[in-house]
């Protein structure tokens, strides 16, 4: 979850940064970090900017995860901006025994931090640039640092970059909720990829020249062993970005899969794989301006009895059958749509009555067939309901079902098993009976029709 993630980085960054205070501290005292230096570029940072670190460390630690800034909290922030100023605007950058060390990059980043904090509620957008600009001097001074450039890290030392960058980082999971942090956060497959790649990079532009820089304290020549490194950060590299790549492509062909899966559970019905009412209307307003639309409501028959009698396991099965056996006699642009519980609405391009009766028929039989035809189904038949919509009619499909929901009824008054064509379209009395026995000449001359 994102507020595990959170968590863990700011137990870790907080950590940290109390720990490089301390050892900046020490390292002042006794001169730990002298020999890792370039000649003539070795650093102190001074009394005054550890007490805005530690300052800042009290501030971070005041804070709740998610939350907004607190009074107490915003205080110590603009304590810490008050310090700042006053090293540069009074003391001056060279001073030599408050500011030298800290200088502009220290400033830089304790004003950036702290102003992103006092921005993070009213101007969260604004909080978060300044956040992550704040990151930026430690950051150039580390990987300085690491490749042995005094022109990149400048006056900042190594205790004081590391622990300005993991403060800034502690402060910048503070805006989780923003949507361009958001995406770091998520436990979803493509905040993986993103986490692995800040992992993967992190470790490529520090680990190797850190150690690279740290050779010499073993007594290891920098320039025996570095043009191994180097081809060694040259591969990673190119792993990184064949991970990148791999973990993209894959992340995408996830997404496509899942789209169409629910594509599908949106469009089709889950019990007998006719389309959804939502497909149907998406249907019918693309045909509806190309060509005149036949629709066919159809009922089945005392559904609710054979529910009573045979039990839902019975009645699903006599659904799928019934739906089974009109996407057989469909074309390729004809569609089944599910209406609602025993109900069907039946599709096609058409402008013929006459056909139309036929097609209804060829389905009103195909019905009876197959629950016929099925072991331990019982017959079932049904009453349709027919119309048809002309060529850009700003009738809905809602309208259309109800015209032909009204000559369904119709038909079920006339005693089931039968078509009836709606007003106008001169319907003709269906055949009698409830089990129409029509020859296979008839009904092939039905499909055909």
């Amino acid at each position: 979850m994102p507020t595990r993630i959170v968590l863990t980085v700011r137990i870790a960054g907080m950590a940290l940064a109390t720990s490089m205070l301390a050892f900046g501290l020490l390292d002042r005292m006794f001169h730990f970090l002298d020999g890792l230096y370039p000649a003539g570029s070795v650093q102190h940072t001074s009394a005054l900017t550890y007490v805005a670190i530690a300052l800042a460390i009290v501030a971070s630690s005041l804070q709740r995860p998610l939350r907004h800034t607190g009074r107490s909290e915003a205080l110590i922030w603009a304590v810490i901006i008050l310090i700042c100023l006053t090293g540069l605007v009074l003391l001056g950058p060279t001073d030599a025994e408050l500011w030298n060390g800290s200088t502009w990059n220290n400033a830089a980043s304790l004003l950036l931090l702290s102003t992103g904090q006092l921005l993070r509620r009213t101007r969260p957008t604004a909080g978060l640039v300044c956040t992550l600009l704040a990151l930026f001097t430690p950051a150039v001074a580390l990987n300085g640092f690491t490749h042995g450039d005094p022109a990149f890290f400048g006056s900042m030392a190594l205790p004081t970059a590391i622990a300005l960058l993991a403060l800034a980082v502690v402060n910048a999971t503070r805006f989780a909720r923003h949507r361009s942090i958001r995406l770091m956060l998520v436990d979803n497959p493509a905040g993986q990829l993103v986490r692995q790649q800040i992992v993967i990079w992190t470790l490529l532009a520090v680990f190797l020249p850190l150690v690279a820089r740290l050779l010499p304290l073993v007594n290891l020549s920098h320039d025996t062993i570095f043009p191994t490194l180097y081809t060694a950060q040259m591969g990673l590299i190119l792993l990184g970005i064949m991970h990148f790549g791999i973990r993209f492509v894959s992340l995408l062909d996830n997404a496509r899969r899942l789209e169409r899966a629910l594509v599908r559970d949106v469009e089709t019905d889950s019990l007998t794989g006719a389309a959804t009412r939502r497909a149907a209307r998406a249907w019918f307003e693309d045909r509806i301006w190309r060509s005149h639309v036949a629709v066919i409501l159809v009922d089945l028959d005392h559904f609710k009895n054979v529910n009573d009698t045979y039990g839902h396991a019975v009645g699903d099965a006599v659904l799928q059958t019934a739906a089974r056996a009109m996407q057989e006699e469909m074309r390729m642009t004809d569609m089944v749509t599910r209406w609602g519980g025993e109900e069907f609405a039946v599709m096609f391009p058409l402008n013929n009555p006459v056909a139309l009766r036929a097609r209804a028929e060829v389905l009103r039989v195909r019905i009876a067939e197959a629950t016929r035809s099925t072991d331990g189904l019982p017959v079932v038949t049904a009453s349709l309901g027919c119309t048809i919509v002309e060529k850009g009619v700003g009738r809905s499909l809602i309208e259309a079902v109800s015209v032909a929901d009204h000559a369904m009824y119709r038909a079920k008054e006339q005693g089931r098993n039968r078509v009836v064509l709606c007003d106008g379209l001169e319907p003709q009395p269906g055949p009698t009976g409830h089990e129409p026995q029509l020859s296979d000449v008839t009904l092939a001359r039905l499909r055909t029709a």
